[in-house]
């Protein structure tokens, strides 16, 4: 009878987890550059030369077993660093890039013009 208890337990607490387990135990989401230089790129179109920076960022759940779905990943604002250390806004602004959940581990590349 004591096995029967607690292998009804078991199952019920199975499915409370199954049923809420996302509002107790949300993903828990990171994003980290694979370079925080940005990979310098440059480029001549029309006789005007060109140069920007590229970011490849990437998400990733460290809670596997909770699923992050509808995920986007927002610019506002690019910030450069002065000759004192200080930071000026660069560029303000709210560039949006929604993210699937692929099979392949999501990147996203991001660009600012710098030159």
């Amino acid at each position: 009878m004591v096995v029967n208890v607690l292998v009804a337990s078991g199952t019920i607490g199975a499915v409370v987890v199954a049923l809420f387990g996302k509002k107790f135990y949300p993903p828990k989401l990171e994003i980290k550059l694979a370079n925080p230089l940005g990979e310098l790129t440059r480029w001549e179109k029309d006789g005007t030369k060109h140069c920007a920076r590229f970011y490849q960022a990437r998400v990733i759940n460290t809670r596997r077993w909770s699923p992050g779905t509808g995920l986007s990943l927002n610019l506002i604002a690019v910030e450069e660093e002065r000759s004192d250390h200080t930071f000026f806004d660069e560029w303000q602004g709210d560039v949006q890039t929604k993210m699937e959940t692929p099979k392949s581990l999501p990147t996203t590349q991001l660009y600012r013009e710098a030159c």
